[in-house]
């Protein structure tokens, strides 16, 4: 062994001795099989430490404990540290407690020091303080509301009932518990408005267990299997590779890694070259090794044998960074080493949401900017819960990219000075680097960020070229390139047309000049248009005031709006964020582009057609006798057809999966075939997890061609006048960058505005910005301690739990664990429901009934059953078609539950299902999807073999049925004397398997691929440039006088007076919102969305004719002091 690998091994083993006789727990070996960077017969090792370091470190930055030969006392129990709020006493120093057997520090000591001190334990809570945090969570409505319950509560006779002083003071303690998080920030303008702190966040994530056991810090290769976002290219494969977790630790060391990680974890071998000399190694990808090897050496450890450093040749990427760098570069020290200290390092992406939501609960409009943030390490499955969205900023003054600029920096300085957190899975401080990952939003307000024109214009694209004038696109060429991904926008190029707009903001007449270039670009900044409108205004001061010359004038706006016209706010900051490429990064939306874009187009040029011929009673009859059954949502509403131009996600959710059943001898097939290639496109979109990439993305890119081809054959002018059916292009590319589509869905951040609304009607509405992110800010407070996350008590000299009052309170209490977000455990899969008046059954009486029983013991009892979870956690009761496997096998079959029996009457499982079998027919030609037929074939099968409930419509085209019945129409849940026409099914045999139900799509998937060519393509290749033609020249021929306006016109660039103003940005984001209307000129608007139609300072009718008046602000008032509002609504 060499001289160095000695004295390295020395170190080690000492330092193990070190920790082991300081009772400090070592960390695991983990990430073995998550990342790599060398291998067995690799040199060229990945950067390390000096020597190794403890990972704990004292828990005092003072001196050492008085006396250092105190006994320690080592407790197992599992109860954390309890919440000091007060009268608490810290246990004696001469009584120590070693929670779980390690030590921990928080303390910014220097690495190296022998001396370790215990955390301290606390106290538990006192009943009283306990009632007190329990009444802080109820709560959470008006001050008015709040300060009648205690009184109420003493009054029914409750006892320990705090006051509303006690209730005060409880919020300034815990709002103080981990500091104010709550920053002010100001605009280029001076407009105020402040913003919560992204590093608490993560702190309090990461001190919680519940959160931090289902982190992921790396990327993840699955041999194509993609379901999560570090699945994605770009954390794989992506520009921000220096964003991503920088480092790893194996056998004690922590490795800190460089370029040589993506070669080496992919498994390719990098090798001495002796032919070139000693110094040199060579990168080969054509040898491949096994994808997980372990660590070596660090760099310090190699410096002694290549103290001139090292070459890497046989590869571009190794040989240019030498050339550049020197060959002693692939040795030298990160600069993490020193700052980490010991501690590891952990990179945490972000998935961000900007919107408009009102702030009020009723119609009227109250426009405040949201942003909201989710942890994108956790998995969907987390990111999902309402609890675990974090909201960021809100203001009612400033434009989305203004509060955008202020979040940025706040994520580059705490990305450039790591946040230090306490990691509640290694028990020990560690550092993270927060970073943006990707933006979520519906489309204007993509547009916005990717400072494009928006929907509206000539080029309506947001990460594409795609488009151009109308006449260009209603010729064959331009009609054909809006159904292809045209040339990839890029932030460089944006900033390049953004310059160039402000070289145009200072001449003379820039109005016309500006609108020209920004109609010819499709790039518009709204920072950069407020800029340009100060330009204007005080150009026009100088003409007016001045007698200088128009180059004197120009010169003189220089040197006034330098700073803003040169500085680094002068445009939208995301186009030069580190790391995040704005045009690929905001990907295309499911909810706004599909259910809200797509979807709703389709559903109004049905209900046109149903309305000229009609026949949309007759939809209506037929779509009420829809089977919900597998679809997971509730009953068919009525609201629906009762109210078709008013409709939500969820109601276009439904149309999309089970539409195409209704409309046989109703519209044209063109049309049906239209809503069956949509409902699959859909329901790719929504798939949860990916098995192969590369076949999902040519499905999908099949999908998608399918629709845009039926939608040129059937509504043609959609593909021009509509900007989303564009945007469907694409989502194969997004797919691929950030895995299922569903992970940066803004679906869970939609539902989360309920959450925003509430806590902005119950503030004072005094100071709505710094209010509303103050109440988040303490509901976040709350929610950490009161699902045991730890935090840094400065008095106290350690981290510290909440008691164990709190965790009781927690394992007691449902509607506070509700409050908080946690959700009930789902049963077992295979647990069954049984009635406690069933009868129990024996085996001679099954065999009797004819059934088999041949797992079943002489002396089993058995009860039939109401219901039972399948392995997916579907309840299944009697009628319900499932998807079950054959014993020992794992083919999927079909079939209808007859009989359910368990073997027990209390959470029993579910022993034995008889299962009545369908045999495949034919592919229905009207819809095209497989037609099953129900057999008198009954099989026994266990209750565990059941994988989903299936979602299967009656065949009513193929039999005929007919809307003859008739059913009594319910009203108060109560039969009235009035009868409705119901549809009435000539037979329970033939039905239709439903491939675009969205609820278990791979279950079916599975099951119905290979039969009849079910997921085949409908337009083939041949195809696309006729119909692409016959379509363009169908929108020539129906072309209108106001169309011919449009020609040379950007829409949201019309006039002058809105080129340098804000109010296109407010026009484009309410005309993506109407309903779209070939057969009339103004679209129509419905709901809230309605309201935003109208401009400020003017009425406007809505689409019922009621007038609505535009929202007026007040100004701005003194700050009133604040007043924390009540929690979780």
């Amino acid at each position: 062994m060499a001289h160095s690998q000695m004295a390295a091994h020395a170190t080690t083993v000492s330092h193990q001795a070190r920790v082991k006789n300081m009772g400090i727990r070592q960390p695991d070996k983990r990430h073995e099989d998550k990342v790599t960077d060398a291998c067995h017969e690799c040199y060229i090792c990945v950067l390390g430490f000096k020597q190794p370091v403890p990972v704990f470190r004292p828990l005092f930055s003072g001196p050492a404990h008085p006396n250092p030969t105190t006994e320690v006392t080592t407790t197992d129990d599992p109860t954390p540290p309890s919440l000091l709020l007060s009268g608490e006493q810290a246990v004696a120093p001469d009584s120590i407690v070693v929670v779980d057997g390690f030590l921990a520090d928080p303390s910014h000591q220097r690495p190296g020091s022998s001396i370790s001190v215990p955390p301290i334990l606390l106290n538990t809570m006192s009943h009283v303080q306990t009632h007190t945090m329990t009444l802080r969570i109820l709560h959470m409505t008006t001050e008015r509301t709040a300060a009648s319950r205690p009184r109420l509560a003493k009054e029914l006779g409750a006892e320990n009932v705090p006051s509303m002083y006690a209730l005060q003071k409880c919020d300034q303690k815990l709002a103080n518990l981990m500091g104010d998080m709550t920053q002010r920030f100001t605009t280029q303008k001076g407009d105020i408005y402040y913003v919560n702190d992204i590093g608490t966040m993560l702190k309090q994530d990461f001190s919680n267990m519940n959160l931090r056991k289902n982190m992921e810090f790396y990327p993840r290769e699955l041999d194509g299997s993609v379901s999560e976002i570090w699945h994605g290219e770009k954390m794989l494969k992506g520009d921000n590779q220096e964003q991503l977790t920088p480092m790893t630790s194996y056998s004690g060391q922590s490795y800190v890694y460089q370029v040589a990680r993506e070669l080496s974890a992919r498994g390719y071998r990098i090798s001495p070259h002796p032919e070139l000399g000693q110094d040199h190694f060579v990168y080969s990808s054509q040898s491949p090794l096994s994808l997980f090897q372990a660590f070596r050496k660090t760099c310090v450890q190699l410096r002694s044998s290549h103290p001139n450093g090292v070459t890497i040749v046989g590869d571009p990427i190794f040989v240019s960074i030498t050339e550049q760098r020197g060959a002693t570069d692939w040795l030298q020290s990160h600069p993490l080493r020193e700052l980490a200290a010991g501690r590891e390092v952990y990179s945490i992406p972000f998935i961000l949401f900007v919107d408009d939501v009102s702030g009020n609960t009723s119609k009227q409009w109250n426009k405040h900017w949201c942003c909201y943030a989710s942890n994108a390490a956790l998995p969907r499955k987390e990111l999902n819960q309402r609890s675990n969205i974090r909201f960021v900023s809100t203001s009612q003054h400033i434009d989305p990219l203004e509060m955008l600029n202020g979040v940025c920096k706040m994520f580059e300085q705490a990305f450039d000075k790591p946040v230090v957190a306490w990691d509640a899975a290694l028990g020990c401080e560690v550092l993270l680097r927060p970073y943006i990952h990707v933006i979520s939003g519906d489309n204007p307000m993509q547009a916005i960020e990717c400072s494009t024109c928006g929907l509206l214009s000539n080029f309506c694209c947001r990460t594409c070229l795609a488009g151009g004038q109308q006449k260009y696109k209603r010729s064959d060429e331009g009609f054909a390139t809006l159904m292809r991904v045209g040339t990839l926008r890029t932030p460089n190029n944006t900033i390049e047309s953004i310059d160039d707009q402000y070289k145009i903001a200072f001449t003379s007449n820039p109005t016309n000049r500006l609108a020209l270039a920004q109609r010819k670009s499709g790039v518009k900044d709204t920072i950069a248009q407020s800029v340009f409108k100060q330009i204007s205004d005080r150009r026009q001061e100088l003409e007016e005031d001045t007698t200088l010359s128009e180059q004197e004038i120009t010169l003189q706006l220089q040197r006034e709006f330098k700073s803003k016209s040169e500085g680094p706010g002068r445009m939208n900051p995301l186009l030069s964020l580190k790391g995040f490429n704005v045009h690929l990064d905001t990907p295309t939306e499911t909810l706004h582009t599909i259910l809200l874009g797509v979807v709703k187009y389709l559903w109004t040029e049905t209900t046109q057609n149903l309305d000229k011929s009609g026949a949309f009673s007759l939809f209506s009859t037929r779509f009420q006798a829809v089977s919900v059954s597998g679809l997971n949502c509730g009953p068919v509403p009525a609201y629906i057809t009762n109210n078709r131009g008013s409709l939500n996600g969820k109601h276009f959710k439904l149309l999309v999966q089970t539409a195409s059943f209704c409309l046989h001898d109703l519209v044209p097939i063109e049309l049906i075939h239209t809503w069956s290639v949509l409902g699959r496109l859909a329901v790719l979109a929504w798939y949860p997890s990916i098995g192969n990439l590369d076949s999902y993305e040519q499905e999908l890119q099949q999908a998608i061609n399918d629709f845009l081809h039926m939608i040129a054959r059937t509504v043609p002018a959609l593909i021009i006048q509509k900007a989303k059916p564009h945007l469907l292009v694409h989502m194969p590319l997004f797919a691929r960058r950030f895995g299922p589509l569903l992970g940066p869905s803004s679906e869970r951040y939609e539902s989360f505005n309920s959450t925003f609304r509430a806590a902005s009607v119950h503030s004072n509405r005094q100071a709505p910005s710094r209010d509303i992110a103050r109440t988040f800010a303490l509901f976040d407070v709350v929610k950490h301690v009161m699902s045991g996350g730890t935090w840094y008590d400065s008095k106290k000299g350690g981290y510290i739990h909440a008691g164990s009052s709190i965790f009781q309170l927690r394992e007691s209490s449902p509607l506070t664990n509700r409050l908080l977000g946690v959700k009930k455990q789902a049963k077992p899969f295979g647990t069954a429901n049984v009635l406690s008046s069933s009868v129990s059954l024996s085996r001679e009486q099954l065999i009797a009934q004819g059934l088999e029983v041949q797992g079943l013991l002489t002396t089993s009892t058995i009860y039939p059953a109401m219901s039972f979870a399948a392995q997916n956690g579907d309840k299944i009761t009697s009628g319900s078609n499932i998807i079950f496997t054959k014993e020992n096998t794992t083919c999927p079959v079909l079939g209808k539950v007859r009989e359910l029996f368990a073997d027990g009457k209390h959470n029993g499982t579910a022993l034995m299902v008889t299962v009545q079998i369908y045999d495949w027919v034919e592919l229905d030609c009207t819809v095209r999807m497989p037609a099953v037929c129900l057999t008198n074939k009954v099989q026994a099968i266990s209750g565990l073999a059941v994988i989903c409930e299936a979602n299967l419509q009656h065949r009513c085209a193929y039999v005929g049925c007919m809307d003859t019945g008739s059913a009594p129409i319910l009203q108060e849940r109560q039969q009235t004397g009035m009868m409705q026409a119901t549809l009435k099914h000539n037979d329970k045999i033939n039905f239709i398997v439903n491939i675009l139900s969205f609820h278990n799509c791979i279950a079916l998937r599975k099951l119905c691929e290979g039969q009849f060519g079910c997921y085949d393509p409908l337009i083939a290749l041949s195809e696309y440039s006729k119909i692409q033609q016959d379509g363009a020249a169908a929108v020539r021929n129906s072309k209108k006088p106001q169309d011919a306006k449009l020609d040379d016109q950007e829409s949201n660039i019309g006039n002058s007076k809105q080129t340098l103003g804000l109010s296109s940005v407010y026009t484009e984001h309410v005309q993506t919102h109407t309903h779209y209307s070939p057969s009339t000129s103004k679209p129509k608007v419905s709901g809230r969305l309605g309201a935003q139609k109208r401009k400020r300072g003017k009425n406007t009718d809505d689409a019922n004719g009621h007038v609505l008046r535009a929202p007026s602000f007040p100004q701005e008032e003194p700050l009133a002091p604040y007043v924390p509002p009540t929690l979780f609504s």
